[in-house]
């Protein structure tokens, strides 16, 4: 007979795994390896994590701590695992040589990552960014030679501006100037830019461990129907938060399924507050700072990363950032009933903002001014930031 339930087993590895990433934010990196290491020893690890994903949090943390041949040696081991990325996963170990001094080791495994993969975008970004704290004649090389590779491959993933900047900035430092020609033919290739297909150099991942569990009695023939349901219940609590207005106009078509694309176009909008309004905001709703940073730049990003996250859930549809002011969220949560505080006040608020024609369209385009307010162009200010990941708030 099983010891637990398989719904206390998922709570089990929750706690562990949420004790693992409280000890990564509080900068406590070898109590993190710990924990990690209890969630890989729990006797229902083998059907609730993926090994190679909980190793790879292992190397982050070691990585923080600075213990970089024990980071080197978890990467490998989650490599073999099964881990994959774009970048090359081993370009997370080239970095940790730059990182522990070891520069030769470093270049020597940057080189045959370009040679394993010489279209790669990402990796001459990776080595871009590495080396721009130590080398940053490398850093510009490798910023430069991932342009050309970018315009000639289409930059799937758009990834040029970055590398752009990259080049920029490391120009900056070493006291060249400009090249007006480059940046033209970047612009240029980015107004013109259409979508090519990702490249995913790897085959087929390896096959997880999915067999029945003594500990909690779980049976990938049947609890199989209790993980969709939880990853149903996990859509509705994404779009709950964002926007429940079109989870209601979802709920008539039948409600969102498990990896389903959403039926569409939707209209979508998150609030947002402006920056003369977010300062008078946290006064009269501190509790907004327990989950946003209290600086309204950053407040803005988060924002960015936010709808990045809904468009990869909801691709297809129509995507708006909706400004919200402190007496209209006000006196729409007195006509309707919320908490002015809550979160589903302002979503609710932004829906009726986005009925009227008073939300912005998201993205803006690369050349025109970000969202945000800040008067630079979007793809110099929120653009690059990348999307939030799925268990962010």
């Amino acid at each position: 007979m099983a010891e637990i339930t398989v719904e206390e087993s998922w709570r089990q590895i929750r706690v562990l795994t949420d004790r693992a990433e409280q000890a990564m934010s509080d900068r406590r990196p070898d109590e993190a390896v710990d924990r990690w290491r209890a969630v890989l020893a729990h006797p229902c690890g083998h059907h609730q994590v993926a090994a190679y994903e909980i190793l790879d949090e292992i190397h982050r943390a070691f990585r923080e701590a600075g213990h970089y041949d024990e980071a080197i040696a978890t990467k490998r081991e989650a490599i073999a695992a099964g881990y994959r990325s774009v970048p090359d996963p081993e370009a997370d170990i080239a970095e940790c040589l730059l990182d522990a001094g070891r520069i030769e080791e470093a270049a020597a495994l940057f080189a045959t990552l370009r040679e394993r993969d010489p279209e790669e975008v990402w990796l001459y970004n990776a080595a871009a960014y590495s080396y721009a704290a130590t080398d940053v004649a490398t850093s510009l090389r490798w910023a430069l030679e991932g342009i050309e590779v970018a315009l000639a491959t289409g930059d799937p993933d758009q990834v040029v501006m970055q590398l752009l900047e990259l080049a920029e900035v490391a120009r900056q430092e070493l006291g060249e100037p400009v090249d007006p020609q480059l940046v033209d033919r970047v612009e240029r290739f980015c107004d013109e830019w259409t979508r090519v297909p990702s490249r995913r150099p790897w085959g087929d991942l390896p096959h997880l461990e999915d067999r029945p569990c003594a500990h909690c009695g779980y049976d990938p023939l049947v609890s199989g129907a209790e993980l969709d349901e939880r990853a149903r219940r996990n859509h509705r609590r994404l779009l709950e938060a964002e926007d429940p207005e079109a989870l209601a106009r979802l709920d008539a078509l039948g409600g969102p399924e498990p990896a389903a694309k959403l039926p569409g176009p939707v209209e979508l909008a998150l609030a947002w507050f402006p920056a003369d309004q977010w300062p008078v905001a946290c006064e009269r709703w501190p509790g907004l700072l327990n989950d946003l940073p209290a600086d309204h730049l950053a407040y803005s990003r988060q924002t960015e990363a936010r709808i990045k996250r809904i468009a990869r859930h909801a691709p297809g549809n129509r995507l708006h950032v909706a400004a919200m002011t402190v007496d209209g969220l006000k006196a729409h949560a007195e006509e309707s009933g919320h908490d002015p505080g809550s979160g589903e006040a302002r979503a609710s608020y932004a829906a009726t903002r986005l009925q009227a024609g008073d939300a912005v369209v998201w993205p803006p385009g690369r050349n025109e001014p970000c969202w945000c307010g800040s008067e630079r162009k979007y793809k110099k200010c929120c653009g690059p930031v990348p999307a939030a990941a799925d268990d962010a708030s």
